[in-house]
């Protein structure tokens, strides 16, 4: 690490030191070398981006996929460091949205710095003004995102192209807690990183026990949720009416409410703060409750309904034991139906490469499931890196024989049948 007072600025983060991919990361940041970053949820990837602004008190832009992670991380960092928000009609500097061209003259002049957060079709919008700012770094966060979403958000479609934009470009810096040997080789193709450094980190969580049940009917899937859902709760369910039915037939204490994307953004903000908040203590929702939640005390993760890939059920499940010393368990129900609706999703794929790759990660999904020997976090670590050797975790239910694990609290569970 340079030798830079970054050691002052870690109390007001509410970090007591960095671990080491952390600091080799921003040391690479601060060479101007591009880097590109595996790290599970809650390793602290965000400050990979964060302290080189912060160190250099040079411009960082920050790419983000969804509105909820971009507010996440505005709300996290403004009381530290100049934010500058960019996405569909929203513009706030440090959380104002009075935002005059000065500003925008400011930070082109020099006078004023910030982490710039945006999204890609704003990005794309804001082209002039971008190429003349002076930039430490491009962030591209979540950049697992370019094979799931190119195909149809056309902001991904054209991310490619800001490679083209600068004589002298600035470093890339590209991070995701999710992707196989295959999805770093088209990261970087796909942004042509310039010999980018790797850090990766082992996918093994120590601190999340792993548990595949049968589903059993509504009736008794509903009982079996509420004696599992211990502590804060995300229960993700396949389809909007699933979060509904589940929320209103699944009474506990706490409160519950569902979440999924045809609700309006208010609607949405009011479940996403009350949850955080302690309003709800559980939430039905599809899997448009996932990026950009960052709340740190959750403690079960029900997947109600087979996730579609194994990519897909890490995002999901690091939601959970963010805080420190916190452990949590993670369940999936699965029935014979969720099989076929994963192949009818495959079945209209008209592109031939696109449909060979889903089926492979669905077949690893299926292979999960159906797994009834190997330790489960073994499986998730040698998928992502299948020359990972690790001990067997001795907490999910192939380890410690629990194929139907439950510990239900007396008194605090309500259904609605």
């Amino acid at each position: 690490m340079p030798k830079i007072h970054y050691k002052k600025l870690l109390p007001k983060l509410g970090v007591s030191d960095l671990k080491k991919e952390q600091k080799k990361i921003i040391t690479s940041v601060l060479n101007g070398k591009d880097t590109l970053c595996v790290l599970p949820t809650g390793f602290g990837k965000s400050l990979c981006y964060v302290l080189p602004h912060m160190i250099t008190n040079r411009n960082v832009i920050i790419v983000s996929p969804l509105v909820s992670l971009i507010r996440d991380q505005e709300q996290k960092y403004k009381s530290v460091c100049n934010t500058f928000v960019m996405h569909g009609a929203r513009v706030a500097f440090n959380g104002n949205e009075d935002v005059s061209e000065n500003i925008y003259q400011d930070i082109k002049n020099g006078k004023k710095t910030a982490l710039i957060f945006i999204t890609p079709e704003k990005l794309l919008f804001r082209k002039n003004w971008i190429t003349s700012i002076d930039i430490l770094a491009i962030a591209i966060d979540e950049c697992h995102c370019i094979t799931e979403w190119a195909n149809f958000r056309q902001g991904y479609q054209e991310l490619s192209s800001i490679v083209t934009w600068f004589i002298d470009r600035p470093p890339l810096i590209s991070l995701t807690a999710t992707a196989t040997k295959s999805t770093i080789n088209t990261i970087s193709d796909f942004f042509k990183l310039n010999d980018p450094l790797l850090i990766r980190v082992s996918a093994i969580r120590n601190d999340l026990s792993l548990f595949v049940q049968k589903k059993d009917g509504i009736a008794k899937d509903l009982k079996y949720m509420a004696s599992i859902s211990i502590g804060k709760t995300i229960i993700y369910c396949k389809t909007r009416k699933d979060t509904e039915k589940v929320a209103h037939r699944l009474r506990v204490n706490g409160g519950i409410a569902y979440y999924h994307a045809g609700m309006n953004l208010s609607e949405r903000t009011e479940v996403q703060d009350g949850f955080s908040k302690g309003k709800y203590r559980i939430i039905a929702a599809t899997i448009a409750f996932g990026m950009g939640i960052d709340i740190s005390d959750i403690t079960t993760i029900i997947h109600y309904g087979m996730p579609k890939d194994i990519e897909s059920y890490c995002q999901e499940i690091g939601r959970a034991a963010r805080a420190p010393d916190l452990c949590a368990n993670c369940y999936v129900l699965w029935g014979k139906c969720d099989f076929i609706v994963n192949r009818t999703f495959i079945d209209r794929i008209f592109d031939l490469q696109e449909k060979a790759y889903q089926q492979k990660k669905s077949y690893a999904m299926n292979k999960y499931i159906n797994n009834d020997s190997k330790c489960r976090m073994n499986m998730i670590a040698n998928y992502f890196d299948p020359e990972s050797k690790n001990d067997n975790c001795m907490k999910c239910d192939i380890c410690t024989g629990k194929r139907r694990y439950s510990s239900p609290i007396p008194g605090t569970i309500r259904i609605n049948l």
